[in-house]
């Protein structure tokens, strides 16, 4: 993500514009300032900064951008490491595994246009290296080289160019690609996995209200001539009024065995979550009709579910139920095909400690964070204005699923806290790393206001006019008609000096319900300094 440095000689405001679009606004002091990790969009843009001092006056700032999730920013790294054994003939066969496998990749962002990558696989009788450069050069898009080394039954090397460009009207896309003949990758038993020569190449561009058009070729020649094919797609878009849009696509294969392929798909939008399509597909030995109706799984808790039903050449039925627990994802899936039924349940989570605690949560893919709801139960937690959930007895809540390296805001339900609980934020913003989790606090606390009338040492009311301090506060308090005196962010035992016009007396403020919205602690004795105060001659709340 790119970012905005500058100098404001007076404090100002900025609001920052992405491809037209108002992305966000900052307050800055003068001086020099720098804003990181500006929300843009993916591809080619143009940034906007409007600085507006007190007076006014405004200065405009342009600075072009090349974003994608490709490049990292100067300094940071990315790297990942598994091992195990390899799965065989999955979803066919149970327990059935194979040698054991190591696997390890590492990213580094050089500048913010350059970065590197470097991955690693292997097995006892074989293993794979490679390395990649990646460079972005903003007005005509992002470069990639990458080759790669194998050895096992045999050697062989890879190497791979490719350029993309995606602006907000026109994109395209060019990858070249070779290998020797001995080239493998450990695990993939597959004979045709990598063709002797790749070339891929796909344009399209934006026709506005009218839709957006594409077409891509794909041309490949194996070691083995006769897997040796070439594809031509051309596609069209549009969307509709009401929730309606639909695409075409038509495809051409010349292999072995030519081929005409073509798809037409309609669907609509029935409300947040619900959609429903119609997709026809023909082939030339082949023509099915699909027909899908979708109710999206919400971020928090909640169910969603699809159906399929296929009819012409291929029948079927399919049907999955999906539901999100404060703990877990569970699923379940149904399939009914010519060749033979079949069903599946599964359940996905995950275990996080943190801020000295465990949670439990659904299945962590990226960032979370930890809500802090300063120990209040049942508090609605959004994510980007979705509920997400509520916390625990706690008050907190585990949050999945936020977006790593980018700012996330979170925002906490506060008709849900009680009245005598004061918040510093009701919303938050979030940028934790990948996979990894940080702590929203939004610094809740319990602030209590008390009345009471202050009696001196003859049981007499304090006269009117007499301040009432306290250490923790700067501010005095006056005591009203009849001694009556009402303190804010009181706590039980705290010491309060009383200067009136016969003298100074204190007293320490009795056991209180913190949880009533404003206890009445009924007359309290102020004695002379260092002593305490006396029994409350009445209690009662108001």
């Amino acid at each position: 993500q790119p970012s905005i440095s500058g100098t404001a000689a007076v404090p100002s405001a900025l609001d920052i514009f992405v491809n037209g679009s108002l992305r966000s606004r900052v307050d800055v002091p003068d001086g020099a300032f720098q804003i990181d990790a500006v929300p843009v969009v993916t591809g080619a843009g143009e940034i906007q900064v409007v600085a507006r001092d007190l007076l006014g006056r405004e200065q405009i700032i342009t600075q072009s951008f090349y974003a994608s999730e490709r490049l990292l920013r100067a300094g940071l790294s990315d790297y990942s490491f598994s091992a195990g054994r390899l799965r065989h003939n999955y979803a066919l066969q149970s327990n059935d595994y194979g040698d054991f496998l190591v696997e390890g990749a590492l990213r580094r962002g050089l500048s913010s246009r350059l970065t590197v990558a470097g991955r690693f696989s292997g097995t006892a009788n074989a293993k794979l290296a490679g390395a990649s450069v990646i460079f972005s050069t903003e007005d005509l898009g992002l470069s990639s080289i990458s080759a790669a080394a194998s050895t096992g039954d045999s050697r062989g090397t890879l190497w791979q160019l490719g350029h993309q460009y995606q602006g907000r009207k026109y994109r395209a896309d060019l990858r070249v690609q070779g290998t020797s003949s001995g080239f493998a990758q450990p695990g993939l038993e597959l004979a045709a996995a990598f063709p002797k020569r790749q070339v891929a190449t796909s344009a399209g561009m934006s026709l506005g209200a009218r839709g957006s058009v594409g077409a891509s070729i794909v041309n490949e020649r194996f070691h083995e001539a006769q897997a040796n094919r070439q594809i031509l797609t051309l596609s069209y878009s549009w969307s509709l009024p009401r929730g309606l849009a639909f695409s075409i696509s038509a495809s051409d294969i010349r292999s072995e065995i030519d081929d005409v392929q073509a798809s037409f798909v309609m669907s609509r939008a029935l409300g947040p979550r619900s959609a429903t399509s119609a997709s026809l597909f023909t082939r030339s030995d082949e023509t099915t009709l699909r027909v899908d109706h979708r109710y999206q799984l919400p971020l928090g808790p909640g169910y969603g579910y699809r159906t399929s039903v296929f009819s012409g050449d291929q029948k079927a039925l399919e049907a999955d139920l999906l539901a999100n627990t404060a703990y877990a994802m569970y699923s379940a899936e149904v399939r009914r095909h010519e060749a033979g039924n079949g069903w599946r349940l599964q359940t996905r989570g995950s275990i996080a400690f943190l801020d000295g605690a465990v949670f439990a949560a659904r299945e962590i893919n990226n960032g979370f964070a930890v809500v802090n709801a300063g120990g209040f139960e049942d508090v609605r937690v959004y994510l980007e204005n979705q509920e997400i959930g509520v916390t625990d007895q706690r008050g907190r809540l585990l949050v999945p699923r936020l977006r790593p390296y980018q700012t996330n805001r979170l925002r906490i339900e506060t008709a849900d806290l009680p009245m005598t609980a004061r918040i510093s934020n009701s919303s938050v913003a979030v940028s934790p790393y990948y996979r990894s989790g940080t702590i929203a606090d939004f610094g809740i606390r319990i602030d209590t206001n008390v009345l009471l009338r202050v009696l001196d040492e003859g049981g007499h009311p304090i006269s009117e006019g007499a301040r009432a301090r306290v250490a923790s506060q700067p501010a005095a308090s006056p005591v009203g008609l009849d001694g009556r005196l009402y303190l804010d962010s009181a706590e039980p035992g705290m010491l309060v000096e009383i200067v009136h016009a016969a003298g100074t007396c204190s007293f320490e403020l009795p056991e209180f319900d913190k949880n009533e919205l404003l206890p009445d602690l009924g007359d309290v004795r102020c004695r002379a300094q260092g002593g305490t105060a006396g029994p409350p001659s009445t209690r009662g709340a108001l």
